[in-house]
């Protein structure tokens, strides 16, 4: 297996649950991870996972605004995958930085790891 990562990818974003989230927006910090089977030619980036369209992935749907974290993975793996149908495993972390929760918490995070077959 071949794994390509990016991680420590930073975004300003305005996903959340609580009141004034959509206009102030938080920073958010994801760390996404594609395995897959060794490509046959590891100097083919067509056979391979193209960092940069993962990070483009990812960036378009932090665009996005929803209210839950766990959905904003869901919808980053899935369109990870749509676009790299060969990986076997795909797993994102993401951190929401500094949530509004009443105390000082350093960060929120979901990390949803998917098998496929």
């Amino acid at each position: 297996m071949l794994t390509v990562s990016l991680n420590g990818i930073r975004f300003h974003a305005f996903h959340g649950m609580y009141p004034g989230e959509e206009r102030t927006g938080t920073d958010f910090i994801v760390d996404v991870a594609v395995s897959c089977p060794e490509p046959g030619d590891i100097r083919d980036l067509t056979q391979t996972v193209d960092y940069e369209v993962v990070y483009q992935l990812v960036e378009a749907r932090m665009g996005r605004p929803v209210k839950l974290i766990e959905e904003l993975a869901q919808d980053c793996v899935e369109a990870i995958h749509q676009r790299f149908d060969f990986a076997r495993i795909i797993e994102i972390s993401i951190r929401k930085m500094y949530p509004p929760l009443g105390g000082e918490v350093e960060c929120s995070r979901v990390v949803l790891k998917r098998e496929f077959v």
